[in-house]
């Protein structure tokens, strides 16, 4: 979360990063509030993060929530706690925590084949389970390319068919390989099982029932919506200039990297 290292060597960076949860192992059970700050602002001047904001909890309490730096870098607005933030990749643990209401609802079997529930996949995807989708052994090829790139610049629809017409990069469940592709598919699961759109069943089954009505509110990147008190989204080319970032995210990518919280 905290950045991607991309083989072009850039680093992509939210101006604002969460630490939603930062576990310490502390011998003494206490730990001083100035040095987690000290320590915090280390790594922010050595990584060169504009912003940050934390919470650590411990026994199931919040022992501290700060916020350090700007959430926008242009006009210098300090990060607090109204701050919205782009979660990327964290999107994929809300993704994960749905399939897995399916299976409670004994709507979805971890161990079936994705043909169970999709149709038209190219035929080396069809004996790929769901179970492997979720952990990265399924071997799919990546729809997505360095700096957060679809593989074809034309768009999502595009990129799409272009995944499908490409190689397994492995045999399913002999290597784990982090990709796009497999929470793209868990979405069009989510979508057909439930019966409903993946972020309307993100909605109602999890943060309504924990009341999480900020994020419920802030929705997704890929709406497009305009969102108060969203934070910025920067990236540092090669040079070590900073750069805006702007991630065009198509709705089918949506449960693999789109919420705001």
């Amino acid at each position: 979360m905290v950045k991607f290292i991309c083989n072009s060597g850039e680093k992509l960076i939210n101006s604002s990063v969460i630490l939603l949860s930062l576990f310490l192992g502390v011998t003494s059970g206490l730990v001083q509030a100035d040095e987690i700050d000290d320590f915090l602002l280390a790594k922010m001047a050595k990584k060169k993060i504009p912003g940050l904001q934390i919470a650590i909890i411990r026994d199931n309490q919040i022992i501290k929530s700060s916020s350090y730096g700007v959430a926008n870098v242009q006009h210098g607005a300090a990060i607090n706690q109204d701050t919205v933030f782009s979660i990327a990749s964290m999107t994929k643990g809300f993704t994960g925590v749905a399939i897995m209401q399916l299976v409670e609802q004994d709507k979805l079997v971890l161990d079936a084949s994705i043909s169970t529930y999709l149709t038209d996949l190219p035929l080396s995807w069809q004996a790929i389970t769901v179970r492997q989708l979720l952990n990265h052994t399924s071997g799919l090829p990546d729809i997505v390319m360095d700096e957060l790139k679809l593989i074809d610049p034309r768009g999502g629809q595009q990129s799409w068919e272009l995944v499908q017409q490409l190689a397994l990069e492995a045999k399913p469940n002999t290597q784990v390989k982090y990709n796009q592709t497999n929470y793209a598919l868990l979405g069009k699961i989510i979508d057909k099982v439930s019966g409903q759109p993946f972020a309307e069943f993100i909605d109602q089954y999890q943060l309504q029932k924990v009341a999480m009505q900020k994020t419920s509110a802030a929705g997704f990147g890929y709406q497009g919506y305009v969102v108060p008190n969203l934070s910025g989204f920067y990236t540092y080319d090669s040079g070590g200039k900073m750069r805006n970032l702007s991630p065009s995210i198509p709705p089918f990518l949506a449960p693999a990297a789109s919420m705001n919280s």
